[in-house]
């Protein structure tokens, strides 16, 4: 009796349907993986600090904000509840770390402590974090989801490929950069176009960098408190877009700025309130707004225009707005505690000098911050202790 043998264009049909349910079968990712992927070419983090984290009860982590605020920690032990004074606080802020280098000191800790304190959203634009001709490649990775993307195959091959380099040019090309100690400076573009495109997609790898922050504190059963960057709102942006400009709406503008410097605030405000009605997106005719409410004592909207003057910044150097609002969703999406230092910041406006001539919050200030944060601390300690979900 003979063997059955079977044609091999149907063999070949069915291995093709075998690789494709392999490839294209989605396969669960690890916990808050990023479309993106970061490669870094180093540890963050030294022996000595991660034996520090290890032990502490209370880690704040963050950039420039968070480094200086470690001068108010002891303050900060006051105001907490005597029975949890005794906690250890540590602070693995660094100046100039965006939140993906904070992500990756979190990362690189075998547990985190029951709380951690985020203070960043200062130095986000600092470092150069992408080329602008990657964008195509970022902008289909964001459109993918977060939490399950990759294929089955697209995996085993990632893992083959830590062992056998040459099947990692197998992999399909996906936006990928590195980082090292070192911080390279970002690179201001020639082109307003380019400021604005490259702002975009900062602003979006910001948006899945503070979800991966959430997802990833919450995985280690630790709690975590965000906090928005105060920012100087009576300062003007350093670089407004270029392109929302005319020769015509500047002469227009600095006559409205003459009238608000010979106190003329009233003329001046008409103006600045017809010009608004004809022109989108320009930081400079908003501050211009701000400074006239502000002297005509109408605080709030002052507040409102020197923000939105923020928001329109093409090269920002410090916090944005847009920043704020996103972890400002995000801490209410995950149901985070928030302490909301930027929006305490503006309730002052025009009321108290805020900023020292660095651009820092004042001392006095750092007082009430540290209000807030005590009370939530006891909050989320005392529920902790007592065992019900904070």
């Amino acid at each position: 009796m003979s063997k059955r043998r079977f044609p091999l264009p149907f063999i070949l049909i069915g291995l093709g349907l075998a690789l494709g349910v392999l490839f294209l079968w989605p396969a669960p990712d690890p916990l808050g993986e990023l479309p993106y992927r970061f490669t870094p070419q180093t540890t963050l983090l030294t022996p000595q600090q991660k034996d520090l984290a290890r032990k502490a009860t209370l880690l704040v982590v963050g950039d420039r904000r968070g480094e200086r605020y470690g001068a108010h920690l002891e303050g900060l032990r006051a105001k907490i509840l005597p029975l949890f004074r005794q906690m250890k606080m540590v602070n693995l802020s660094t100046q100039g770390h965006g939140l993906h280098r904070t992500l990756k000191k979190l990362e690189e800790l075998d547990r985190l402590p029951l709380l951690v304190l985020f203070m960043g959203a200062h130095d986000e634009f600092m470092e150069k974090k992408f080329d602008l001709r990657q964008r195509p490649a970022l902008l289909k990775s964001f459109l993918s989801s977060p939490k399950a993307a990759k294929s089955v195959g697209i995996r085993m091959l990632e893992k083959l490929g830590t062992l056998i380099p040459p099947l990692a040019k197998l992999l399909p090309p996906s936006p990928r950069w590195g980082y090292d100690k070192k911080i390279v400076p970002k690179e201001r573009h020639p082109k307003p176009g380019d400021q604005q495109k490259e702002l975009a997609l900062r602003f979006k790898t910001y948006e899945l960098e503070i979800q991966r922050l959430i997802d990833l504190v919450k995985s280690q059963n630790s709690r975590l408190i965000l906090t928005t960057a105060p920012i100087p709102l009576e300062t003007p942006p350093q670089n407004p877009c270029a392109n929302a400009s005319t020769p015509a709406l500047e002469k227009e503008l600095n006559l409205a700025e003459k009238q608000l410097e010979s106190g003329q605030s009233k003329r001046a405000l008409l103006k600045l309130e017809s010009l608004e009605r004809t022109t989108l997106a320009h930081a400079r005719l908003f501050t211009l707004l701000g400074k006239a409410y502000l002297a005509r004592g109408k605080f709030a909207s002052a507040q409102k225009n020197f923000t939105k003057a923020h928001g329109f910044d093409c090269d920002p150097r410090g916090p944005s707005p847009v920043l704020n609002n996103i972890i400002r969703l995000k801490a209410q999406e995950n149901h985070v505690p928030l302490v909301d230092v930027d929006q305490m910041v503006g309730l002052h406006l025009g009321r108290k000098k805020l900023f020292d001539r660095t651009g820092n919050l004042k001392e006095e200030f750092d007082g009430f911050v540290n209000d807030r944060l005590a009370k939530v601390i006891n909050d989320l300690v005392t529920k902790t202790k007592s065992g019900s979900s904070p």
